[in-house]
């Protein structure tokens, strides 16, 4: 009896040492597969990583993406790896290329001069640097095809834009750049070189030759409003540049360009400011002429010089000591953002009888009387400006 008895708890005690080892095994099964398999939690945290390793190009855009008509909206189409003969072109750096030295590019020969030939500026350490150059070791087209400029992006570069694109810009330079036709672009392109000409490169004697340059495209391309403020702005600075001369601009209708005061009208009343001179009738239009909110009715641009002439005597009559402006606290200074997007510099903006010039930009009390002012000036004129524009009808 007593041997049965050990028997049966013996086998009891091989049953629980197997069931045990089967869940030991379940068990360490279990563990292998939760160390390979993550949790929600590990699974949420490692995308939310992910999440912040990416950035959006649209908040941060990289300069060698150069697709899409605005920076933000920009495609992601990235470059292919440096060719050998984009690499010796690297280090071939860029020099300008003046008027009459003849250049072949592509078989092309240019003879007509003012732009930047090579692979790179030295120092540049981005593609934006270097857009304005024609890179000899760039592919171009048997022919051009892109008047219009279709196939440019709202920030061309000489490197990234199709070899029709270039074949039609290396077309167009040889001409004098005299084609009205041509898009835009290109003649962005030509005036990225231009404008670092004049302030990177800061050659003093090619002042008056590059201004008439850019004169001459405005002429040209001015109904664009883009190039219009971008050129209008360089001439501005090219004039400060050139001398240290202040002098009163010409009144005109068109003085008001893009968001800011034309520089000429700050330099020349932050004057008045600093000698703590009234304004005269004159000054006083100008002031009003090229705030970025005036906006001229037809009677004062068609009868621009009877307005005129009607400002003055409304104005001697309201003002008969000038108008007195108190200057304010806030110098005038001036960077230059280039339409490139290459380069940015500081001018310094001091007059050598007065030091920093006040800035009037930042004075505001008497403009609603220049306003209204002005607007009673127009009106007076509604019924003789009605009258012209019939007569031109006939």
């Amino acid at each position: 009896m007593e041997w049965v008895l050990a028997g049966a708890i013996l086998a009891a005690w091989f049953v629980f040492r197997a069931v045990k080892n089967k869940e030991r095994s379940v068990h360490a099964l279990q563990l292998r597969e939760f160390a390979t398999t993550p949790s929600s939690v590990d699974k949420d945290l490692s995308e939310t990583r992910a999440r912040e390793a990416w950035i959006d190009p649209r908040i941060n855009p990289d300069p060698r993406f150069t697709d899409g008509s605005d920076q933000r909206d920009r495609g992601l189409l990235a470059l292919p790896p440096p060719s050998r003969d984009r690499l010796s072109a690297i280090r071939n750096h860029a020099r300008w290329i003046p008027p009459g030295e003849s250049v072949r590019v592509g078989g092309i020969s240019i003879d007509a001069g003012m732009f930047y030939l090579g692979g790179a500026f030295t120092g540049s350490i981005s593609d934006r640097e270097n857009n304005c150059l024609v890179d000899p070791s760039c592919a171009i087209a048997p022919s051009g095809s892109d008047q219009s400029g279709s196939l440019l992006p709202y920030w061309p570069s000489y490197s990234n834009i199709p070899p029709v694109a270039r074949r039609t810009y290396l077309d167009w330079l040889p001409s004098g750049r005299k084609d009205p036709r041509i898009g835009i672009g290109y003649v962005f392109l030509s005036f990225y070189g231009l404008e670092r000409r004049m302030l990177v490169d800061a050659v003093k004697d090619e002042t008056p030759a590059l201004i008439a340059e850019v004169r001459r495209l405005l002429a040209l391309h001015g109904e664009n409003h883009s190039f219009r403020n971008y050129a209008s702005k360089f001439l501005d600075v090219a004039d400060l540049v050139k001398g240290p001369e202040i002098s009163r601009p010409v009144l005109s209708p068109e003085l008001r360009n893009g968001y800011e005061m034309p520089l000429s009208v700050r330099l020349h009343l932050g004057r008045k400011l600093a000698s703590a001179t009234s304004f005269d009738g004159t000054d006083a239009l100008l002031w009003v002429l090229s705030l970025p909110d005036t906006y001229l009715r037809t009677p004062a641009t068609r009868c621009f010089d009877e307005l005129a002439e009607l400002w003055q005597m409304r104005f001697a009559s309201r003002y008969p000591l000038g108008l007195k402006v108190n200057p304010p606290k806030t110098k005038l200074k001036i960077e230059y953002h280039a339409a490139s997007g290459g380069f940015e510099c500081s001018l310094d903006l001091s007059d050598s009888e007065t030091g920093p010039l006040p800035d009037i930009a930042a004075v505001s009390a008497p403009l609603d009387g220049l306003r209204d002012l002005l607007n009673a000036r127009t009106d007076e004129l509604a019924s003789y400006s009605r009258l012209l524009g019939c007569q031109t009808a006939l």
